[in-house]
């Protein structure tokens, strides 16, 4: 049995929020992400074989133990025009940031646990896709700077039912 799993940064209320807001504000016909779905993915794991979890959890465990919170601060907004996502960037902390999510990679590796390493992580918060491919604006107005503290990392199953996407916390690491 599988289970379709990512390890991700939960964002706190305000953030979810000012994205809320930020959507509003640019009234774009696209598909944007649910506020409770909002977070920070660090590793995406895909389909993986539930008797995996208790590495995976050790991984995350052994990860916070040996990090210290911090915070990050999000800004600017862009689009990436291949996958259709819009984003807002990580500005303060980016490279920190940056080597956790590896760190959290060498981990698994060691772990003989698979993951999609096609691309290496990009720091950002993806907060709508454009599926229809309704035009973009090159130049997005900015998103409203705002600090996100990092504090845990968890473990999500992503249950992919329609109409909605449903994320299932399976384990925290605090930091």
């Amino acid at each position: 049995m599988t289970k379709r799993l990512f390890i991700a940064i939960p964002l706190t209320a305000d953030v979810r929020s000012a994205v809320s807001a930020y959507a509003q504000k640019l009234n774009l016909n696209i598909v944007w992400t649910k506020p409770n779905n909002l977070h920070i993915t660090l590793v995406f794991l895909g389909d993986t074989d539930v008797e995996k979890i208790p590495a995976i959890r050790q991984a995350i465990d052994i990860i916070s133990r040996n990090n210290r919170p911090f915070a990050i601060s999000l800004s600017k907004a862009g689009y990436f025009r291949n996958s259709g996502a819009l984003w807002v960037s990580i500005e303060k902390n980016r490279e920190r940031l940056e080597q956790l999510a590896n760190s959290i990679r060498e981990e698994l590796v060691k772990n003989r646990i698979n993951f999609d390493g096609q691309h290496s992580f990009v720091a950002h918060l993806t907060i709508a896709r454009n599926k229809k491919g309704i035009p973009i604006p090159r130049e997005l107005p900015d998103f409203p700077s705002i600090d996100l503290p990092i504090k845990k990392i968890i473990l999500f199953e992503s249950q992919l039912t329609k109409p909605q996407v449903t994320y299932t916390q399976l384990h925290i690491g605090q930091l």
